[in-house]
């Protein structure tokens, strides 16, 4: 897979905040951009991304990151990684799979997707609007 590419914008919640404490924010700004989201909680399947967005035929997975180190700069080693949700992010990007991992950092919320993507027209509405 290709290089990735991430897009900043401002997070407005407090710099404390859990990776929780994003489900919503993203589950209602996708609602106001018409998608659906759906929240998967599944203890089982390691590796399964926190959110599924759909609208018509288009779709992404969203995996939600909280990173608590002073500097972000490694998604590798700067981020907590359960078993399993690594190899679904590099299976994703392998086989052309919409995924966005969205990670707080401080008082940023980045998304990262794979370059391919153009960040401005083909990431979901929902953070193009954010």
């Amino acid at each position: 897979f290709g290089p990735l590419v991430a897009l900043a914008t401002d997070y407005q919640g407090a710099i404390d905040d859990k990776e929780s404490a994003l489900y919503p924010l993203l589950t209602n700004a996708a609602k106001k951009s018409y998608w659906v989201p759906v929240r998967v909680e599944n203890k089982f399947s390691a590796g399964t991304p926190d959110l599924f967005i759909f609208r018509g035929a288009e779709y992404f997975v969203l995996e939600c990151k909280v990173c608590r180190r002073k500097k972000f700069s490694n998604i590798l080693t700067d981020l907590h990684w359960q078993p399993g949700q690594l190899h679904f992010f590099q299976l994703s990007l392998q086989h052309a799979l919409p995924y966005c991992l969205v990670v707080r950092h401080q008082q940023k919320l980045i998304f990262v997707m794979e370059e391919r993507v153009n960040a401005l027209y083909d990431y979901p509405d929902i953070v193009r609007r954010w």
